[in-house]
């Protein structure tokens, strides 16, 4: 049986993400990888990487959908990868009580899936969800926030070597550790 593996540190230092000791800047792009177009084999990935790093891109966002297709490609070829969870919509304040428990566990779930590939730098587990675009009182906002943040808490409990963001979302105030 064949394994593949790699190793990576990832450090949040005050403002600065390091990676192997080195500060860098996550300079990315984004595969929405449920469009037709972006599908693609891993081929098609492979040419989508390498495109990628001729434009000056060392990462990419995969936006809504975290792809194991294109997370195993991205592994390979040194590639950065955020995923970012399906919690979307600036819809925070409107959602069922049911909806959170749902959100949590497809967090968790997308944590515990991808947590071992290297080319994971941070998590997104949202996308323009919570109090930045929704509409809502202010009561509401923060209560949306503060669901956000013990996401994030939950997601470090699940893998204490990322940091996560919540993208798009620029009233969540997310601690950086040290």
């Amino acid at each position: 049986m064949r394994q593949e593996f790699g190793f990576r540190e990832i450090r949040v230092e005050k403002e600065r993400i390091c990676l192997n000791g080195v500060p860098f800047l996550h300079r990315r792009d984004s595969a929405i990888v449920y469009w037709k177009s972006t599908i693609g084999n891993g081929e098609a990935i492979r040419q989508y990487f390498d495109l990628l790093r001729k434009r000056g891109y060392n990462g990419v966002r995969l936006h809504s959908s975290a792809n194991l297709r294109y997370i195993r490609e991205a592994d390979r070829a040194g590639i950065l990868v955020s995923p970012e969870s399906g919690v979307n919509e600036p819809r925070g304040h409107e959602v069922t009580p049911e909806y959170w428990d749902h959100a949590k566990e497809h967090l968790a779930q997308m944590v515990k899936t991808y947590r071992n590939h290297p080319s994971v730098i941070y998590w997104c587990i949202s996308n323009e969800f919570a109090s930045y675009y929704m509409k809502g009182t202010r009561e509401e906002k923060a209560a949306v926030d503060a669901r956000m943040c013990g996401f994030g808490r939950m997601i470090e409990s699940l893998d204490p070597t990322r940091t996560w963001t919540a993208s798009g979302d620029g009233a969540v105030t997310v601690p950086l550790r040290p």
